[in-house]
């Protein structure tokens, strides 16, 4: 999915860690300093459960954290690998898709094949 964005951003993505204060690490999946952009990405496939909404809410979190972090400017993607997880997680008028727009995160689907899609995680 990483390698997707990169060919449609034209821009060289890599992991990154930042260290915090209590010696903990915040690791990003995807990041550039220039153009800055910072991009969680999710491959789940199906139907989500109220622990995979946590769970990709918490990768929501992390992009926040990361851009106060690393400076206001950076752009935040949330990678998903799914159109209907993407629809479920912006749609309703639920405080999901509010928050996301508040803090500017941006949600992009992977366009990847069925073989691909066929390899992502299913819900449990």
């Amino acid at each position: 999915m990483i390698a997707w964005l990169v060919t449609r951003l034209g821009v060289t993505l890599s992991p990154l860690s930042i260290g915090l204060s209590n010696g903990s690490r915040l690791e990003i999946d995807a990041a550039s300093d220039d153009p800055p952009i910072l991009c969680e990405s999710w491959a789940h496939q199906g139907e989500l459960s109220s622990a995979h909404q946590r769970e990709l809410l918490s990768k929501a979190f992390k992009l926040v954290a990361a851009r106060r972090l690393k400076g206001d400017h950076h752009r935040l993607i949330l990678l998903l690998g799914s159109d209907d997880v993407a629809q479920h997680i912006q749609s309703g008028d639920g405080w999901h898709a509010a928050a996301l727009a508040v803090e500017d995160i941006e949600i992009l689907v992977a366009e990847l094949d069925q073989r691909a899609r066929d390899n992502m995680p299913l819900p449990h």
